[in-house]
């Protein structure tokens, strides 16, 4: 018995020392990209940026509310990849694409989250109108497929509605609602899709501040919510951060030409680090 607790004990030990080494290297890795791209953005500088800080931030956050698409001025094609919690098994990839012309939105959007043996399949594919200088409503139909080895898969359907008002110059209000139909994971099964509401506040106080309170309502489900800022120290540079009740993140963006290349990272309270790595590239139809 005692030989049996013995070896219980050491591979609670191991098994903490190999999570501490973990979060450790994470950090680590986290540090040299973001001196590695702060390196980037100086030696790069020769380039012209023509990217708003408006732009960024609408372009990183079609992907929760489609809304803010006709209001990035320009068509975009992108991809993010993002790794939560330092498990190779939790890996997050996406493709989008937005095809702005005259106030019209087409946005078109596959993603993957899990890994081969588990995992959820999103296909999204929307449209968006801007009405005047002042809003914008999006609607977006979402496929979903569940799948897991030796169970068969599960496909459902469902749809995201958001809105968007600029409301002056300086204030912003978005809206979005996944799922108000309350579908049900396999059209027919018994687990509803969770209800997803989002509401985010926008305060631009010029061309290098922008100042932002988002939160997030999921039924069933939590709460989140959390206030953050995108700095632009220079026309190479955008920094921004957010602190909410669920996670503390930081990440830089560095836009070149009409490309915007991000890194981001964010620490879940008592959990581990989530990183991603996305880019975007701005057009004209």
């Amino acid at each position: 018995m005692k030989t049996q607790r013995k070896g219980i004990y050491t591979t609670i030990r191991t098994s903490g020392e190999t999570v501490k080494r973990r979060l450790h290297l994470d950090l680590c890795v986290n540090i040299k990209l973001i001196l590695y791209i702060l390196y980037i953005s100086q030696t790069i500088g020769v380039a012209q940026s023509q990217t708003t800080l408006s732009q960024y931030h609408f372009c990183h956050r079609t992907h929760d509310i489609p809304a803010y698409a006709p209001f990035t001025e320009e068509s975009a094609v992108g991809f993010m990849f993002r790794n939560d919690f330092c498990v190779a098994e939790l890996m997050y990839k996406s493709l989008e694409l937005h095809l702005l012309h005259d106030g019209n939105v087409i946005h078109l959007r596959t993603s993957h989250d899990g890994y081969a043996r588990f995992g959820e399949v999103r296909v999204d594919a929307g449209y968006g109108r801007r009405f005047g200088q002042r809003l914008s409503i999006s609607l977006t139909g979402t496929y979903i497929a569940r799948h897991a080895e030796h169970y068969r898969s599960r496909h459902s359907f469902t749809v995201d509605v958001s809105a968007y008002c600029q409301i002056s110059p300086q204030w912003g209000v978005a809206v979005g609602l996944f799922n108000p139909i309350r579908m049900r994971y396999g059209i027919t099964g018994q687990e509803v899709i969770p209800m997803g509401f989002s509401l985010d506040i926008l305060h631009r106080r010029d061309e290098k501040l922008l100042f932002f309170l988002q939160a997030r309502k999921e039924l069933p489900g939590g709460f989140d919510a959390g206030v953050g800022l995108c700095y632009r120290p220079s026309k190479y540079l955008i920094l921004n951060g957010n602190c909410s009740l669920r996670h503390i993140g930081i990440g830089i963006c560095v836009p070149w030409h009409r490309l915007l290349i991000s890194i981001q990272s964010e620490w879940h309270y008592s959990i581990s680090f989530s990183n991603a790595v996305s880019a975007h590239y701005l057009f004209n139809l």
